[in-house]
């Protein structure tokens, strides 16, 4: 067996140990953006979804603080330094656990992006949910763009990733935390894993405390149903969507951007991201319900060439008017 081969081996033992089954699941729901008119016209306009460093996202608990809480778990684990057997073995951990750290903060934790969906139940959420109409669909005068998730396949290893958002107090998380830290202790002590293979058990859990820091949130905002498309950039080694990172200006100043081109992916056979072949419906949101508004809606798809959806915008008949 070679190196390289070895090195996959253990890494994949390990990972299946602090793998959460629950995570990254094979289901493939209706996924709805609440958005204003206004980034919808753009999204047709340009066709782009434009995705956005976690720093900028609306809860104070997002990655820094998953990350931060990884790092502190991982130094003050007694269990890990005693799996580990002596001294030197422990220190080529810890350091090459601080070289993948720092390699993210400085290199690649600013082109870091997400974008957020809610979970859409065609049964239950036809109108649209009334709390994320309030907080990110214009107070109820934006639009919801339904997104069928199964037609997005994100391949392993690649660099844009799909999955529910897990929530938790802030116990509940650091305690996931720790738990997955004793998990991996216990990899490092019954797998005897060899000092020259040590960074590749470092890496396996670093990744681990990143995704986990990625796509867990506090549970104040479980309501939401959250998903989100990740970029890490990092596993962007063929530079597929390299070309797609620019900026934005805003209320808030200058922001990085992942601007997603909606259309085929050259680099990436089989994923089309067109608008046509991924939207399953656009609701426009309480306010927006009348006929003239739909009408007005469906002039703006004609002029940005995608008529097609036109007979995909629904209206919410949720009665709420934002006044």
């Amino acid at each position: 067996m070679t190196d390289q081969e070895r090195e996959r081996l253990i890494l994949n033992s390990i990972w299946s140990k602090i793998a959460d089954p629950s995570e990254f699941t094979t289901r493939r729901p209706l996924l709805a953006h609440y958005t204003s008119i206004a980034t919808l016209e753009k999204i047709v306009q340009h066709k782009e979804l434009w995705f956005s460093n976690p720093l900028f996202m609306n809860d104070m608990q997002e990655l820094q603080y998953g990350i931060n809480l990884g790092e502190t778990a991982l130094y003050q684990s007694q269990t890990l330094k005693n799996a580990c057997g002596d001294q030197h073995r422990y220190q080529i951990l810890i350091e090459e656990f601080q070289r993948c750290l720092n390699n993210f903060r400085f290199e690649h934790y600013f082109d870091t992006y997400a974008l957020c969906f809610s979970e859409h139940d065609q049964a239950r959420d036809s109108d649209g949910l009334l709390s994320m109409w309030r907080g990110y669909g214009n107070h109820g005068n934006g639009a919801a763009i339904v997104i069928d998730s199964a037609k997005i396949n994100p391949i392993d290893g690649t660099s844009l990733l799909l999955g529910n958002v897990h929530y938790g107090t802030s116990t509940q998380r650091e305690g996931w935390v720790r738990e997955r830290i004793e998990i991996f202790s216990k990899c490092i002590e019954s797998m005897r894993i060899p000092t020259e293979h040590l960074k590749t058990a470092a890496f396996a859990i670093f990744e681990r405390i990143k995704l986990f820091a990625i796509f867990s949130k506090h549970d104040g905002f479980s309501e939401e149903r959250e998903w989100r498309a990740v970029y890490v950039k990092e596993q962007d080694r063929s530079s597929i969507f390299s070309g797609m990172l620019s900026y934005s200006l805003g209320p808030r100043g200058i922001e990085p951007k992942l601007k997603l081109s909606l259309g085929p992916t050259p680099g990436w056979p089989g994923l089309d991201l067109s608008l046509a072949n991924i939207v399953n419906k656009i609701v426009l949101g309480p306010s927006l319900s009348s006929p003239m508004m739909i009408k007005s809606v469906h002039r703006m798809l004609d002029s940005h060439g995608i008529s097609e959806l036109k007979e995909r915008i629904t209206a919410s008949t949720t009665p709420y008017r934002n006044t």
